[in-house]
């Protein structure tokens, strides 16, 4: 029988995302004939709602994992977030 013993643990804190366009728009014009005299020309532009997002978070966490291999593989874990 062998045991392995294996701990890992994390901490992050604070998140900023900007969102940040490549370019300012694009527009996309329906060039779809019509018939008759009214010709109704359709254009769609923008890119829809931008929005930061700031998150002040701090998180930790923690695992440890015990393998054996007593009578096949085996693997206890445990943690806390």
């Amino acid at each position: 029988m062998s045991q392995h013993w294996v701990i890992s643990a994390n901490y992050s804190n604070y998140l900023t995302i900007s969102q940040r366009p490549k370019f300012n728009g694009y527009q996309i014009t329906d060039q779809t004939p019509t018939a008759g005299k009214d010709r109704i020309k359709l254009i769609y532009n923008g890119l829809g709602l931008l929005q930061d997002t700031h998150s002040h978070v701090n998180q930790f966490g923690a695992v440890s994992s015990h393998v054996g291999t007593f009578f096949g593989g085996h693997t206890l874990e445990y943690g806390i977030s």
